[in-house]
């Protein structure tokens, strides 16, 4: 779960940096949509495994 925590971490500080063309923006904001929307699936599917497992993890509430 590190690794997730920590992509997602990273995730915006790349999309903040200025792009030069609006249009590159806008594709790069589509794929940012796309992993975010990825990655939250794949915590979701974990943090239901965990708790089918009866395991609570606190890393996984990351949508705060």
């Amino acid at each position: 779960m590190v690794k997730v925590e920590s992509f997602i971490e990273l995730g915006p500080r790349k999309t903040s940096s200025s792009l030069p063309n609006p249009k590159r923006r806008a594709m790069v904001g589509k794929t940012m949509r796309k992993m975010e929307i990825a990655t939250v699936a794949i915590v979701r599917i974990v943090a239901r495994g965990n708790h089918l497992m009866g395991i609570r993890s606190p890393t996984i509430d990351l949508r705060g």
